[in-house]
């Protein structure tokens, strides 16, 4: 009988002796379940973070910083031709002035300088002037009356012009032909590559009245 008491008294000390165990490895487990929670927000926090946008590319000819939207297309021959190319900049807080050029239709090509003013609210031309006449209201102007910092800004536009296209095939042939040194600056899509740094509302009436076939949306 004293066994058998002694005996039971041993099962129920290890029993007892167990229960300490048990909780002291909840314990332990505690910090490490927390410590995968505090991971995963962290990983979620680092996932929801956005890169800083990236900056405009800046185009400076002489001391004008111009604007440009061109478009140039591919042909079998292997040349991308203008379809459009529009480089300008503000002269006052309702002046723009540039240059223009791109495809008119037929195997022609233009080149033009314009001034334009644009409306108080929503940017739209009041007036356009491209060579002798304002294209907004058909009158004839004297396109140097635009002034002497609009014409500075035209001649930059030309600049912008033949910075991006060969003048020397210009020259040649009349056609606006991209320099194939710049086709890795292009965005392409199939057989168009695109320039489009930055948009104006006013551009496709630019492209328009300078007698282009094409314009930016």
């Amino acid at each position: 009988m004293k066994k058998s008491k002694a005996g039971r008294g041993k099962s129920v000390a290890k029993r007892k002796a167990a229960k300490p165990r048990a909780k002291s490895a909840r314990r332990a487990s505690r910090p490490v379940a927390r410590s995968k929670a505090v991971k995963k927000a962290a990983a979620k926090k680092t996932v929801r973070r956005k890169a800083p946008p990236k900056p405009r590319p800046q185009y400076t000819y002489g001391e004008c910083r111009m604007k440009i939207n061109g478009a140039w297309e591919e042909k079998a021959n292997s040349k991308n031709i203008c379809r459009w190319f529009v480089a300008w900049s503000n002269v006052g807080k309702s002046e723009i002035a540039g240059a223009v050029a791109g495809y008119a239709g037929g195997g022609s090509f233009v080149v033009e300088r314009f001034y334009g003013t644009l409306s108080e609210f929503g940017g739209n031309l009041t007036s356009l002037w491209i060579d002798y006449t304002d294209s907004i209201t058909g009158d004839e102007i004297n396109f140097n009356d635009c002034g002497e910092e609009a014409i500075r800004i035209t001649e930059a536009g030309l600049d912008a012009v033949w910075e991006w296209n060969d003048n020397s095939v210009w020259n040649d042939t009349d056609e606006v032909i991209l320099m194939a040194s710049r086709l890795g600056e292009l965005k392409s899509i199939e057989d168009m590559h695109f320039l489009a740094a930055e948009r104006l509302p006013c551009l496709s009436v630019i492209c328009e009245k300078a007698g282009l076939t094409a314009a930016p949306k």
